[in-house]
């Protein structure tokens, strides 16, 4: 099952290789109306995508947001799929995986354009973090964030434990490990890319490793809690118990004593 996904996975990437806007309407429509809806802008289709007029903004392949549909769908299966569950139930969980991956591409691909729009429109820049490079860092902390909300929520009901490695790991290899196979390394451009994704990676690991180790001593706080609360609650269940079998022996005391008066 995990060979199909990843193969299903690695077709779809050569599929967005050579796609054209045309190809990617599939994904390019549903993301271009949410943000029509969203955003009150207009977009109108043409040869190269969804094309804003007066934002002078393109909505073109490279915004489809396909590499998040790609992590994605391998994150969900990795973290969901069992070899002890029957090959029926990890086909169901195959399908929703892609159903799941689709939907959530489509949300956060829409976040991404309306938070980019204006930043676009009114030139933003900080310092050495150029327009270009700005849109490329909303692309990942969006996407990175999108991704792990959409791993933590398929975790919770599927009732196991949160990895956020489940979701890391996947976005290293197509981000990174992926273009440097296919030669990216000899472009410049590239190592700043990497140096962004890098960076989000380590602190995506970081805040997960620092929040799972809070839960655990949350947990284990409360568990503590609990059993000062049971222990004190035995200890004063004990002591009234015994005040009980102290007083109820010198009540016998007594009354042999005063029967013994009385003879």
């Amino acid at each position: 099952m995990f060979l199909a996904a990843l193969g299903a996975a690695f077709a779809l990437k050569r599929f967005y290789a050579t796609a054209t806007a045309a190809d990617l309407r599939f994904v390019l429509a549903p993301t271009t109306w949410l943000v029509e809806v969203a955003g009150g802008h207009r977009f109108d289709w043409t040869a190269g995508g969804y094309l804003a007029t007066e934002l002078r903004f393109v909505i073109a392949p490279a915004c489809a947001g396909v590499n998040f549909l790609v992590v994605a769908f391998v994150a969900l299966v990795l973290g969901l799929v069992r070899p002890a569950r029957s090959p029926w139930q990890n086909v169901k969980i195959l399908f929703a995986s892609a159903a799941a991956a689709y939907a959530t591409t489509i949300v956060a691909n829409a976040v991404r354009i309306l938070i980019a729009i204006p930043l676009w429109t009114r030139g933003a820049s900080f310092g050495w973090v150029s327009g270009a490079r700005l849109h490329e860092l909303v692309g990942v902390v969006v996407f990175l964030g999108m991704l792990l909300l959409l791993q933590l929520a398929a975790r919770r009901l599927a009732s196991a434990p949160a990895r956020a490695w489940l979701a890391l790991l996947p976005y290293a290899g197509v981000m990174l490990v992926v273009p440097l196979l296919r030669g990216a390394h000899r472009r410049p451009e590239f190592w700043a890319h990497a140096g962004v994704v890098s960076a989000a990676v380590l602190v995506a690991a970081v805040a997960g490793v620092a929040i799972r180790r809070g839960a655990l001593l949350a947990r284990r706080r409360a568990r503590d809690r609990h059993q000062r609360v049971r222990m004190r609650g035995r200890s004063a269940a004990t002591a009234a118990w015994s005040s009980g079998g102290i007083r109820l022996r010198h009540r016998s005391a007594a009354s042999h004593e005063i029967a013994g008066h009385a003879s």
